[in-house]
């Protein structure tokens, strides 16, 4: 089987609440502070992926790229790598009735 990288978008409805003077200094305060574990988020809804492209890779640029991508798994074994981040279609599955 060949090996596709397919790269997408996850989207995210975020709410938040924050008492401010003006509604300018509330937009600040998200933009600021999203990150910040202090600041709550009110709630969330997940909007669905969208697919930005697909290509076709090999082994080597798989490798390459998870070096790059998963920094902490540089010094893991190819097989593992392989293993733990590459997922495989089990086409026995769907021709099951």
């Amino acid at each position: 089987m060949k090996n596709y990288l397919v790269e997408t978008v996850v989207s995210y409805r975020m709410r938040y609440v924050v008492k401010a003077k003006e509604e300018v200094h509330a937009h600040e305060e998200v933009v600021c502070r999203e990150e910040d574990p202090e600041f709550n988020e009110f709630s969330q809804e997940y909007l669905g992926s969208h697919i930005l492209g697909a290509r076709e890779i090999t082994d080597d640029e798989v490798i390459e790229l998870c070096d790059i991508d998963n920094a902490y798994a540089k010094s893991w074994p190819l097989g593992m790598k392989m293993e733990a981040f590459v997922n495989t279609i089990d086409y026995k599955e769907d021709n099951e009735d």
